[in-house]
């Protein structure tokens, strides 16, 4: 019995299926460990029960006699086999233990009262706490439901308060109803900072590599991160640049129909429609990528409109120079790359501008009394 009270603790066999396979703890998982802990319980109880047959004496009265006048009438007999007792005395702890009542089973003499009792007592306080941990689990599984009535409530009663216009009310419930899901990128964020920086590196380039692509100088410096690593050489520096700017993402929602206008931010669409420059961009779509430049006359606005509700990821260059600062020493070639497309980038649109303000300068009329240039 002491043996099978360890089968209640984390074993070694179950952390190994939980870490190649992915279990969902709060659902499967837990009420799975409960209903192994109410059939230990009752296990331990039904042997309880059963000892009290070799305690008291055939000449008295027990429990087992009324089943065995009735299955003895079909020509079975429980107490002839081990398994025909155990099978009644667990049939008669867990209808105990989950408080249905009594039935055709019930202690039948001075003893098996007392452990009746005490059984009754036990198994009170165990279904007692199963039914709590059971409870635990459905209100965690409907945290975020409860949380978003909550929110919902407390918004109709704001705008109730403050006498907004019907078609306004409406606009604000659809946002916060597709607003939803936007604490998932929060919840990503925390547990990021929750591993270890090796692991908060990998799991960042992973999941963020479909829009890091995108971007010019940041799809070069992961592709010579991938190539350090093939040839064994260590890329925990340029990873750690990656979980960093990663880190830095700030989430943005927009509701349906609002015209946006940014300057000098790298955004990245991660839900929604949007019109940029008489585009249609969608999920992965990324703007903004010059947000690097130094000179703003160089920096080209970036107008789009939402056409469903949207939610963008966006990286500031205040915040992006500071980590290209920080990491400096450990992993200057992400520096080095964005000062080369800065320089590309910059000579290209200076000399757009140049050819620009010539051609302006030049479709001038010329003053009166001018007929040419005089040497």
């Amino acid at each position: 019995m002491l043996k099978m009270l360890r089968l209640m603790k984390p074993s070694r066999i179950i952390h190994k299926i939980e870490i190649p396979y992915s279990i969902p703890y709060q659902q499967q998982l837990a009420l799975f460990r409960f209903l192994g802990f109410l059939a230990i319980v009752c296990h331990w109880l039904a042997c309880v029960w059963a000892m009290t047959l070799k305690v008291v004496d055939k000449a008295f009265p027990r429990w087992i006699d009324d089943i065995s006048t009735v299955d003895a009438s079909f020509g079975f007999f429980e107490e002839d086999r081990a398994v025909r007792t155990y099978i009644a005395a667990f049939y008669f702890c867990s209808y105990t233990m989950t408080s249905v009542g009594y039935g055709d089973i019930g202690p039948q003499n001075v003893l098996e009262r007392i452990v009746c009792t005490v059984m009754v007592m036990l198994s009170g306080l165990f279904w007692a706490y199963v039914i709590g941990q059971v409870c635990t689990i459905v209100a965690d599984i409907n945290a975020e439901s409860q949380e978003f009535r909550n929110r919902m409530h407390h918004l109709n009663m704001m705008m109730e308060e403050e006498h907004l216009p019907h078609q306004l009310k409406s606009r604000v419930r659809e946002f916060f109803m597709h607003n939803r899901d936007q604490a998932r990128h929060l919840t990503q964020q925390s547990l990021l900072d929750a591993m270890s920086p090796q692991l908060k590196a990998e799991v960042a380039t992973v999941v963020n590599f479909p829009w890091l692509e995108r971007v010019i100088f940041f799809n070069r410096f992961v592709r010579e991160t991938e190539e350090l690593q093939a040839q064994g050489v260590s890329v925990a520096p340029y990873r750690a640049c990656i979980a960093d700017i990663v880190r830095e993402l700030k989430s943005v929602a927009y509701a349906q129909g609002e015209f946006v206008s940014n300057v000098r931010v790298l955004s990245i669409l991660s839900k929604g429609l949007v019109l940029r420059s008489h585009r249609l961009e969608h999920k992965g779509s990324v703007w903004g990528e010059d947000f690097v430049l130094s000179d703003k006359a160089l920096v080209r606005r970036v107008d789009f409109y939402a056409l469903t509700y949207i939610e963008v990821l966006c990286l500031s260059r205040d915040d992006f120079m500071t980590i290209i600062a920080k990491h400096s020493l450990t992993c200057p070639r992400l520096g080095q790359i964005v000062r080369r497309y800065c320089v590309r980038v910059a000579v290209r649109r200076g000399i757009v501008a140049e050819a620009r303000r010539r051609v302006q300068s030049m479709s001038k009329p010329l003053p009166s009394g001018t007929s040419g240039l005089s040497l």
